[in-house]
Parts: C-alpha cells; structure tokens; sequence
C-alpha cells in the first residue's frame, strides 16, 4: 500500500513541473533533497519550538542551493510530500523513507542533517542517502565549535558534503561572497522563526519577521532571498 502511494504521488508530482520545449535542454544536474534537521541539546530544551529544525534546512538549502552546478529541492515542495506521509517537521527519517521521499521530488540523493548542542558547544552531523539504493552512502561531522559559529558551521558542512560526493565545488567567487557575513546566532534564531512561520502558513508572520531582520542585517542575503521569495508567491 505504502509503495503504491508513493508511485502516485511521484507520478503527479512530475505532472506538476514545468514542460520543457525541445529547445530547452534537460536538466541533469545531480538533484538534491534536504530534510528537516534533527535536534538534540544539553541541557534538553524543545528546539522545535525555535522552528531550528527548518531554519538549519533552509539555510543547508541556501548553501548548496549557491551552487549552480547542483540542482536543489525547495524545501516547500520537501514539506507537501512530507505532510502526505504524515512525517512533517520530522528529522528522524530512515533510509528508506529519505528514498521515498527523493523518488517523488526527483531528486538523486536525500540529506538528512543532525544538529548537537551540548552546554553551548555544537556540532553538525550530515548523512546523505541515495535514492537508487536506499543507503546511507556518505556521512561528515563538523568539529564542535562554540554555538557563536553554527553559520560557519553549517557553510563548512556544506563544503564537506559536497566534496564527498565528488560534486563540483562551489565557485571560488561565490564562497568569498558567502563567507564574507558570517550570522550572528540571534540572526539565525530569526531566521528560524521565520523559515517555521512560512513552514505553517504564516506567510505575514514569516515576512514581518524577515523584514527586522533584514533591517537590522542588510548583508544577510539568503534572509533577502526568502523575503523577496514569499513576497513574489
């Protein structure tokens, strides 16, 4: 039963993405889908409610997503595939359903990310499963680093995931640019917040929120890019 629905709603998934005129040629960059983040800290706290689960995969998304050589899922298409099997918000995905997953959206391989704060002192796990198989083919950990550097932390991640899948590199340019502002951990709470309200609805609330913080830190680019996203929706 499970199968059967996930090869209809692969089917009508496709049926939703844009028609290709002959002209245009096929796009056979790697295709990559991101989870929700799993999250675990010391002492315990509900980071849940922070929306981190979603801020940690959209900004996974912005770093990949920089790359043009890659072909990244948008999250909200992640999140209406994961709300029909009725695993929304959730980073505690296995293989198997990381698969499932990555087989409707059409993507070739599915990341899954676990973020560790333990009295302040964080680390970012990435584990990436392909979409053939259903196995887990490669895994990086980030040194732990003080909480201060969870943007920096995440951009080294991103770096790392991407050499061990022998994908091309992002371009030098576009690293220099990135790693030019570096989010203060306020910024990413926001951030979070923000990636959460839109996650539920909350389109105004998403955009109130994205619009003090892009005041505060105008240099915050993927917080412009998602403002400037769901204000064109």
């Amino acid at each position: 039963m499970r199968k059967q629905l996930i090869l209809i709603m692969a089917v009508l998934y496709s049926g939703l993405a844009p028609i290709r005129t002959d002209a245009q040629e096929p796009d056979d960059r790697p295709g990559i889908g991101i989870l929700p983040f799993d999250l675990t800290q010391l002492p315990p706290a509900d980071l849940s409610e922070s929306g981190l689960n979603f801020g940690l995969q959209q900004i996974l998304i912005s770093e990949l997503g920089a790359n043009s050589a890659l072909r990244v899922i948008e999250r909200r298409a992640i999140s209406e595939v994961m709300q029909e099997l009725d695993l929304h918000g959730s980073g505690q995905v296995d293989a198997a359903t990381a698969a499932d997953i990555g087989q409707i959206v059409g993507a070739r391989y599915m990341i899954g990310g676990t973020y560790r704060n333990w009295f302040d002192k964080v680390e970012i796990h990435l584990r990436v499963f392909s979409v053939e198989t259903t196995e887990i083919i490669a895994t990086t950990v980030t040194e732990e680093r003080a909480l201060e550097e969870l943007g920096r932390l995440m951009r080294e991640g991103a770096a790392a995931l991407t050499a061990g899948l022998d994908l091309p590199r992002l371009p030098r340019a576009v690293e220099e640019q990135r790693r030019s502002f570096e989010p203060p951990t306020e910024a990413i709470d926001l951030f979070s917040y923000a990636v959460a309200r839109d996650e539920h609805r909350e389109p105004e609330k998403a955009l109130e929120t994205l619009q003090l913080l892009v005041e505060r830190w105008p240099e915050y680019g993927d917080a412009v890019a998602l403002r400037d996203e769901i204000r064109g929706r």
